[in-house]
């Protein structure tokens, strides 16, 4: 029998026209049997019925646990129960449908098992996990006896695997929901501050996009002076063409490392990068580039922050690079790769990892970028 999994999903923004097509959804839910299945949420009565959607192999892809009913639901939350693990496949199918309203939908999911062998939370912006937090068996008994004064690891047999007494046994069991609820609690509203804090659409920020030169140099060294124009010319267009779709009145820069130089367009471009005639000219502009980071980096100023599972992805179609700067939900600099329309490592795959934290100069200037350059006032 599976272990009981108790969730609770908040939306915790979420505008009205957001809430009218969850509602409209939650009128697909058949309240006339013993569940209510979650999978009801999904049935359009064309693409898919009922039928279809709860046979077990469209429930593992489309939900995730083999089963998982709803208990309660309103435009504020859905509390429910699934078994062995939280339904995170479909809170994040059900968050691809309500984006589409609301692409800055703010929600939560806390979840428990029954003993509880694990407990965790979990935060979105739009349908994208931005932030987690996950205790397996062994995390929790940490948490719990940091935080009573008389139980302690001694009092735990490892080789049997329970407490040693019947006594901390009971006081374990008597602390352990209330201690873990607050850890999940407190993980969810540090974040959901931290997003209201630094998530914005509608302010300038910096962002730095980073080419490898492998490709330009190859031009450089191989294919003449005309190619790796080419090259360069290439990526400019394709660069400001596809974030002038992510912000209309972006501004872009190229960084030399120690100034931006600001370029308008392609005739700006060729001015002011593009005009070298030959090898050595090249990496007379470049020298920065090509000796110390290998890099090129360029800075742009884009309205919002909100661009990096949608805009900053659509973009790297047909091409690779990384982009560094704010993050909703996270402190400082953060870092993403893309590869070929495609997510490589970075802060949006593993929100819940410090790799991707850029708070270290050293990692900074891996990527040919000084802290300085991502602040507004460094284009002042």
């Amino acid at each position: 029998m599976a272990n009981n999994v108790n969730f609770v999903i908040s939306f915790d923004k979420i505008n009205n026209k957001a809430k009218e097509l969850l509602n409209s959804l939650y009128d697909r839910i058949r309240t006339d049997g013993e569940h209510s299945w979650f999978f009801d949420i999904f049935v359009d009565g064309k693409i898919l019925t009922y039928e279809a959607a709860s046979q077990y192999s469209w429930s593992n892809q489309n939900i995730g646990p083999k089963w998982c009913y709803l208990e309660e639901w309103d435009d504020e939350r859905i509390v429910g129960t699934s078994a062995w693990s939280a339904p995170d496949i479909g809170l994040k199918k059900l968050l691809g449908i309500l984006e589409k309203e609301d692409p800055n939908i703010v929600t939560s999911i806390s979840y428990e098992d029954e003993v509880p062998d694990f407990v965790g939370a979990q935060l979105y912006l739009g349908k994208n996990l931005i932030n987690s937090k996950h205790l397996e068996d062994d995390d929790i008994r940490k948490a719990v006896i940091e935080k009573l004064d008389n139980l302690s690891f001694e009092d735990w047999d490892e080789e049997e695997f329970n407490w040693k007494t019947s006594e901390k046994e009971d006081l374990f069991q008597d602390n352990v929901w209330e201690i873990t609820s607050n850890i999940q609690v407190d993980f969810i509203d540090s974040k959901i501050n931290l997003i209201h804090k630094n998530f914005n659409d509608t302010d300038l920020s910096v962002f730095s996009f980073v080419f490898q030169t492998d490709d330009f140099e190859e031009s450089l060294n191989e294919e003449g002076i005309d190619n790796a124009k080419k090259y360069l010319r290439d990526k400019y267009n394709k660069l400001i063409d596809e974030l002038s779709e992510v912000d209309s009145d972006v501004k872009l820069f190229y960084f030399d490392g120690e100034k931006p130089i600001k370029i308008l367009n392609i005739s700006d471009a060729e001015s002011k990068i593009l005009n070298f005639n030959t090898k050595e000219e090249a990496q007379k502009i470049f020298k920065f580039s090509l000796t110390n980071s290998n890099t090129f980096v360029f800075l742009a100023i884009i309205k919002g922050n909100n661009h990096w599972s949608s805009g900053f992805l659509k973009m790297s179609k047909n091409t690779s690079f990384s982009v560094l700067g704010s993050y909703p939900g996270q402190k400082g600099i953060c870092v993403q790769g893309y590869y070929d329309g495609d997510f490589d490592t970075g802060i949006v795959i593993s929100p819940d990892s410090d790799n991707y934290l850029m708070n270290d100069d050293e990692k900074l200037e891996w990527y040919g970028i000084k802290r300085e350059i991502l602040d507004l006032d460094f284009f002042k």
